[in-house]
């Protein structure tokens, strides 16, 4: 199955936003092709939808940002006078960008469960690949 912007949409953007997402279809195509050239579909079997999907959400929101993060995890709250203190997360120079969104962070999580070349189970499960 090709993820579609609908499915950007409804399993991803429409969690953070109260009515639709206001991206337009052809806005979120265009992340899908991007965040598709991170996911082989051969090598993710059934995780390259959700990997597809979540990927394409955080590129989404980071151009929103105009690509500018808050940092990591919010770690403390303040009401009066709002204040937001956020975690240092400290990733590789190359995973960094995907751990400021959460939909950054469920594609790291699923990359981590794709099997690795060459291998013949899954890392963290153990479980066959055939």
């Amino acid at each position: 199955m090709a993820v579609t912007p609908e499915d950007v949409k409804e399993a991803s953007l429409t969690c953070e936003f109260k009515e639709d997402p206001p991206y337009s279809d052809v806005a979120i195509q265009l992340r899908i092709d991007r965040a598709e050239l991170f996911v082989n579909a051969d090598l993710w079997g059934d995780l390259a939808d959700p990997g597809v999907t979540n990927l394409a959400a955080h590129f989404l929101v980071m151009d929103s940002l105009g690509g500018v993060s808050s940092g990591g995890a919010i770690a403390s709250e303040k009401a009066g006078d709002v204040a937001v203190g956020y975690t240092n997360p400290t990733p590789s120079r190359d995973d960094q960008s995907f751990t400021t969104t959460s939909y950054g962070r469920t594609f790291l999580t699923l990359r981590q469960m794709v099997p690795a070349i060459g291998t013949t189970s899954y890392p963290t499960t153990g479980r066959s690949l055939n």
